[in-house]
């Protein structure tokens, strides 16, 4: 298929991006999500795309991973890799939103067991949360599984 609308020379073009950082899965954890929404197609169908174009936007950012884990985001990481075919017959480049700095306490665990050795721990040696996510230690993912004893009163630096 050809493409519908014309590129440009990228380092010459303005940008005009649009976006849809968050999975269902996500939205449904923070109380934003609707009954229904997961049956929803719009967010990765040709009338988006068409849209997106009709009105000038030739770059979208899309979300692909949250860390909830690929398992749990699997479903939603296809849709975005099928709606990115979809873009590119309308000539709109493509970037994903991809979350490698936390990670979900109910899902991610279950399907990653060791990442409870991956947690930065607050001045009290509990892990510090963010709505469900959890912060992961950069010292641990480099094999350090021990408590960062530094000028952060006991926390890990993050």
């Amino acid at each position: 298929m050809e493409n519908k609308t014309q590129q440009t020379n990228w380092p010459d073009e303005i940008i005009a991006m649009a976006g849809y950082w968050e999975p269902i899965a996500f939205m449904v954890r923070g109380g934003r999500g609707v009954k229904g929404m997961e049956q929803d197609p719009f967010p990765y169908s040709e009338a988006m795309a068409q849209k997106l174009a009709r009105i000038g936007i030739n770059m979208a950012t899309w979300h692909y991973y949250k860390g909830l884990g690929i398992e749990t985001e699997e479903e939603e990481m296809q849709k975005t890799a099928t709606f990115f075919d979809i873009l590119r017959q309308y000539g709109i480049r493509k970037s994903v939103y991809i979350n490698l700095g936390s990670f979900f306490a109910d899902t991610f665990p279950v399907e990653n067991p060791e990442a409870e050795k991956w947690l930065s721990l607050d001045q009290f040696g509990m892990p510090p949360t963010v709505h469900v996510q959890h912060r992961i230690c950069r010292i641990c993912r480099q094999g350090s599984t021990q408590s960062y004893k530094g000028s952060g009163g006991g926390a890990h630096p993050v």
